[in-house]
């Protein structure tokens, strides 16, 4: 099992904002309390940006709350190291490492996100 970031990134910053909006403050008073920018909290509450460890203390010291209380269980953050997929009619076994999005340039200009066993190109047109 590993740790799916993009999930557990996303709850934490949801429960900073629950918590912010509980204790009746702004994003930019938080942010004064905590001495980061405004944007970096609503960066954090979309799980854009990574809080470092101290940052994530500090602001649950100036919600009033103890960290353990934000912090999602291991079991609601892992995902499996392999998934069965079907290329080909044919099921394998691949690492979920090679089954994240990726952006792929589109022929008529422009880029699309797909997974990498999709995003073989081609000559045809179509």
């Amino acid at each position: 099992m590993q740790v799916d970031e993009i999930r557990l990134y996303n709850l934490i910053g949801t429960a900073i904002k629950q918590e912010r909006r509980k204790a009746d403050m702004t994003q930019e008073q938080l942010a004064d309390a905590v001495g980061v920018l405004r944007t970096s909290i609503t960066n954090i509450e979309a799980g854009r940006q990574k809080l470092p460890l101290h940052l994530l203390y500090e602001v649950c010291i100036a919600l009033g709350m103890e960290v353990a209380t934000i912090l999602p269980t291991n079991a609601v953050v892992s995902q499996p190291t392999t998934r069965s997929i079907s290329i080909d009619g044919v099921i394998k076994e691949v690492p979920t490492l090679q089954l994240r999005r990726v952006p792929v340039p589109c022929f008529r200009g422009g880029w699309r996100v797909q997974y990498p066993v999709q995003a073989q190109c081609s000559n045809a047109l179509g």
